[in-house]
C-alpha cells in the first residue's frame, strides 16, 4: 500500500473532502460555510474548490460562459448532481454570485483575456453592486484574483511527496467485456494526468465507451467518467 500523504498546497487541501461529499462518504455539511469563514487562508481553501468543481469536474473550462448559461436558466439544479453541491455549498447568503461575478468582471487567469459570454443581465449587476461588501472574504472584492484562486488548475495539484513521476502514480485495471475499468491513484492531485493517459491503453471498442472509474488509495471513490 501506497503510504499516506498530505495535500501541500493549502489552496487544495479541501478538494478530498469534495471528492468524499460527492462519493457520499462524507457530509456537505462538513464543509465550512464560505459566509462564516474569516481566516483569509481558510478562505482560499473553501473558495478553491468551487473554481475545481466548474472547471474540472463539471468541465467548464470557461467557468464565466458556464455560469452565464446557468444563471440565465434560473440555476437548475434537478439533473446535476454537481450543481446541487455548489448550490449546497456556496449558495448560502448568495455566496456563489462573488465568485460568478468575479468570472464575469475579470480576464482569464492564464491568458488575461476579458470572458466571453459574460452574464449580461444588468438588472442582476444593479442590485448585486448595491449590496455591502461582506465582512467575509469573497472572490469578487478587493479587485484582480484577491483569493488567488486557480491553484488546482496546475497538475499535479497539491504537490507530490518524494518527486513521484506521474507515469507512476497511477494503475489502471480493466475488463473489456464489461467495458468497464478502474484508475487507482496513489495522489489525489493526478488523477486528471492519468485519465488522459488511460485513453491511450485501453483497447478499442469501437462505437461503445467505457465506463471509468477513478480511486485514491487513501480518500476511495471518487469519480466516474463514461
Amino acid at each position: 500500500m501506497s503510504p499516506r500523504y498530505a495535500i501541500r498546497d493549502s489552496w487544495c487541501r479541501k478538494i478530498p473532502l469534495l471528492h468524499q461529499i460527492l462519493a457520499g462518504t462524507r457530509s456537505h455539511k462538513e464543509f465550512p460555510d464560505p459566509t462564516h469563514v474569516i481566516e483569509l487562508d481558510e478562505a482560499c481553501a473553501t473558495w478553491e474548490p468551487l473554481h475545481y468543481l466548474l472547471k474540472s469536474l463539471l468541465g467548464w473550462q470557461s467557468p464565466a460562459q458556464g455560469l452565464s448559461w446557468w444563471y440565465e436558466q434560473g440555476q437548475p439544479t434537478r439533473h446535476s448532481e454537481l450543481l446541487q453541491l455548489v448550490t449546497q455549498l456556496w449558495g448560502g447568503n448568495h455566496a456563489v454570485d462573488y465568485y460568478a461575478a468575479w468570472t464575469w468582471d475579470s480576464g482569464d487567469l492564464t491568458t488575461g483575456e476579458k470572458p466571453h459570454g459574460a452574464f449580461p443581465d444588468e438588472t442582476w449587476w444593479t442590485e448585486f453592486r448595491r449590496r455591502p461588501e461582506p465582512a467575509w472574504h469573497d472572490p469578487y472584492h478587493c479587485g484582480g484574483n484577491p483569493l488567488h484562486l486557480g491553484h488546482s488548475d496546475i497538475d499535479p495539484f497539491g504537490g507530490i511527496e518524494g518527486k513521484l513521476e506521474l507515469t507512476q502514480a497511477w494503475e489502471l485495471f480493466f475488463d473489456e467485456s464489461t467495458r468497464r475499468a478502474v484508475v487507482l491513484v496513489n495522489h489525489i492531485g493526478v488523477w486528471r494526468d492519468a485519465l488522459e493517459r488511460v485513453e491511450g491503453r485501453l483497447p478499442d471498442i469501437g462505437d461503445h465507451s467505457w465506463y471509468v472509474s477513478v480511486f485514491d488509495h487513501q480518500y476511495g471513490y471518487f469519480a466516474r467518467v463514461a
